[in-house]
């Protein structure tokens, strides 16, 4: 594992981390708001990113892998107190976590099995 102090020393790898973690978010984000509105519910993009900041504040605290259902607790909420109706932030919620939370376990199960076999594990 790298720490600070070595990516301080390769600022170019420091540079890549952060574009990449900026990307990952955003991706995340826009994938959150894309869900909101495949279930009707339109948001502010500022709103949108305070709802999505909270959810993901609240996963974090949550002591589960991925902030399993902390995640989707915190993002429920946070429409609701926007008064979207449950149905639709449920939906909302559980399309956005089924996109970036389980969909890419089977590409990781692949990947999973591919090494075991390639005995690289």
């Amino acid at each position: 594992h790298k720490t600070i102090g070595e990516y301080a020393r390769q600022p170019v790898k420091l540079g890549v981390a952060a574009i990449s973690l900026f990307g990952v978010t955003l991706t995340n984000f826009a994938i959150f708001m894309l869900a909101c509105a495949a279930m009707g519910i339109s948001l502010p993009l500022v709103t949108g990113f305070l709802i999505f900041s909270i959810g993901i504040l609240v996963g974090a605290a949550t002591p589960t892998p991925g902030g399993l259902a902390g995640v989707e607790a915190g993002l429920v909420a946070g429409l609701l107190a926007v008064n979207v109706d449950e149905v639709s932030a449920i939906a909302a919620v559980l399309a956005f976590r089924f996109v970036t939370f389980w969909l890419p376990l089977i590409p990781g199960i692949v990947a999973l099995v591919y090494v075991r076999k390639q005995k690289l594990l």
